[in-house]
């Protein structure tokens, strides 16, 4: 259990600054309006579906480094961490070719989705918001897949601590030139960008983050290119990136599509529920490093037979991820008209923005729970039946349900908030019978 707080500690803190990084933008716009606040945080949305699809270049890039650091530790001992310099090179030239692909695709259909995911919504404010930010921040596309293939590469070789200062100071930049650009400074003649200003912040300090990392493959002599490597990198990649993209990519599209129901119901809806989401997404960061290594260890218990120790981290270690929950959520409760206000939401006379905030942040704790249990079930080999599972629930529920008594039978944006709540109690469920059953059947295959 020790190791598993140690390695949860380190990847909870990369996921907390970047949280907090993407926080930054919905926070310092929020004084423009809702409008404003609607725009990033869709605009936003949009991006984080396409770099969630492209973040699956994490699972080949971490095992490809794992096989070839294994492949070399015992025939060059100390210098194996440099001989996947090589590798390294190859891996970032095939996450930009995949990062190119994804912008290419994104400029070429942005009218579009603007179009889509403001149908029925009022406001142009708010979508001309969506396009001036969009235009921007889908460069970010072109240098999260670099990011991504680096940080999964320090991974391997142990070196969280150097993740968690890049982290640190991408963050410091992200926050102090996001600041600068959205409010201007006139005493030396910097304009107030408003929503540019918040996508330039976070251009500018993943640029910084890019040319450090160039900068390393240059001064390590990795820049030797050899097609073999690439071609066999890129083939092995492109599958492996595939499938775990195309689950979160839908996940996010139904939230985009979800959103844009609740935004039929007027502005003020679409911005506290955009809001609301994005802070108690908070929960989930938070806690994310503890799921995984919780995961992580449960697997290595059940590979090495030991049933016991397999059994103590499904009990005990989703005991603690689920505890830690209940404390993030409880704080969230507590602090929640100060978190309103930060944010500009005043109260509407339509609905009580305070309970349902809270109504929202308790259900958050099944959430994480099914969260947990997902990230079991997935690393033992049910990951195509909890994908699959998951966004039929998500779809069948959460849209389908919005929509017929959200639209057809307008019973307005407090059933469609009733049907994201009723999904968490449902993916809990499933979830954990998925989970069990991945447990029972290692134990029955061991005592066989």
């Amino acid at each position: 259990m020790k190791k598993m707080l140690t390695m949860g500690i380190s990847l909870s803190i990369i996921g907390i600054l970047k949280y907090f990084s993407n926080l930054i933008d919905t926070y310092l716009i929020s004084p423009f309006g809702i409008e404003a606040i609607s725009a990033v945080s869709l605009s936003g949305l949009v991006i984080s579906m396409v770099i969630s699809f492209l973040l699956g270049i994490n699972v080949p890039s971490h095992s490809f480094f794992s096989k070839e650091l294994a492949r070399t530790k015992e025939s060059l001992g100390g210098d194996a961490v440099s001989s996947l310099s090589t590798h390294l090179f190859h891996m970032t030239l095939i996450g930009f070719i995949l990062g190119l692909f994804s912008f290419m695709t994104i400029s070429g259909l942005s009218h579009y989705i603007s179009a889509l995911i403001f149908t029925g919504i009022s406001g142009y404010e708010a979508r001309q918001g969506f396009d001036s930010y969009l235009q921007i921040a889908k460069y970010s596309i072109l240098m999260m897949p670099v990011i991504f293939v680096y940080f999964a590469y320090l991974a391997t070789i142990g070196q969280t601590k150097i993740i968690i200062t890049l982290s640190i100071i991408s963050t410091g930049i992200k926050i102090c030139s996001t600041w600068i650009l959205i409010n201007g400074l006139t005493y030396i003649n910097v304009p107030s960008l408003k929503i540019q200003g918040a996508a330039l912040g976070t251009i500018l300090s993943e640029i910084c983050l890019v040319g450090y990392i160039l900068w390393n493959l240059m001064k390590g002599n990795a820049l030797v290119f050899s097609l073999i490597l690439f071609k066999k990198y890129l083939e092995k990649a492109v599958i492996m990136t595939f499938w775990p993209g195309i689950q979160a990519f839908i996940s996010i599209l139904i939230l985009l599509i979800f959103r844009n129901l609740v935004g039929q119901m007027g502005i003020v809806y679409l911005a506290f529920t955009s809001v609301t989401l994005q802070v108690i997404t908070m929960n989930r960061i938070i806690l994310f490093g503890f799921v995984r290594s919780n995961a992580i260890s449960f697997t290595n218990a059940l590979n090495a037979q030991e049933l016991g120790t397999a059994k103590e981290h499904f009990q005990k270690g989703s005991l603690l991820c689920i505890g830690g929950s209940i404390v993030c959520n409880l704080i969230l409760c507590f602090f929640v008209q100060s978190i309103l206000a930060a944010f500009s939401l005043s109260p509407s006379k339509d609905f009580n923005m305070v309970s349902w905030f809270i109504l929202f942040a308790l259900f958050s704790i099944l959430e994480l729970a099914a969260f947990n249990y997902e990230t079991i079930a997935k690393l033992n080999g049910a990951e195509v039946f909890v994908s699959i599972s998951e966004i039929i629930l998500q779809f069948c529920v959460l849209l389908i349900g919005s929509y017929c008594f959200g639209i057809l039978l307008q019973f307005g944006a407090i059933s469609m908030w009733s049907c994201y709540l009723s999904l968490q109690i449902i993916l809990v469920v499933v979830m954990y019978a998925q989970a069990k059953r991945v447990l029972q059947s290692h134990i029955q295959e061991i005592n066989s």
